[in-house]
């Protein structure tokens, strides 16, 4: 009798041991919001959990999913880039691929004012692609050499309904530890 009481309780020791290790730890994740990253990058990020992680390399890739709106392709992308020690600003960055920009989107302007903040930059820009315009909002980070880029793009008229979303997902944006 001795031996099988002792038998349990080891058993339910060995239960609440591996009970307590595992997964179902509750996460930092806020409820409605999925977390993107991978081992290839530094940070991550949330995005609603209704949107579709559709690219997870170097470079992530997140879309909204809608079926009710076939022609709504918005989506955020996010990369990092090792940037040339020549240069001394975001700004000074972004403003080398302006140029590229306007041969690559037609009616490429700028909108509003920059904001600029500690090694960040957000911009807000509008361009048409193959008579589409879309209208991007791109924020950047700058750290230990690399430029993180997070863009938010969207056909100009989808992108009102998601701009909340995408600027809830750049201020998540954090790096690992």
């Amino acid at each position: 009798m001795k031996k099988t009481a002792l038998l349990l309780a080891l058993m339910l020791v060995l239960v609440s041991l591996f009970t307590a290790c595992s997964d179902d730890a509750p996460s930092d994740i806020p409820e409605g919001y999925a977390e993107a990253t991978n081992d290839a990058v530094d940070f991550y990020f949330y995005y609603p959990e209704d949107w579709t992680l559709d690219r997870n390399d170097g470079l992530i890739k997140v879309i909204v999913s809608d079926p009710q709106a076939s022609d709504d392709i918005s989506n955020v992308t996010a990369t990092v880039l090792s940037v040339n020690s020549n240069i001394s600003s975001i700004e000074e960055y972004f403003d080398m691929f302006s140029d590229e920009f306007q041969k690559s989107f037609a009616d490429y302007r700028e909108i509003g004012d920059r904001i600029e903040g500690d090694n960040s930059l957000t911009v807000c820009y509008t361009g048409s692609v193959a008579g589409v315009e879309y209208k991007y909002l791109q924020f950047m980070l700058y750290g230990g050499g690399n430029l993180y880029t997070f863009t938010y793009t969207a056909p100009t008229a989808y992108y009102d309904a998601h701009l909340e979303d995408a600027k809830a997902l750049f201020d998540s944006v954090n790096f690992k530890s």
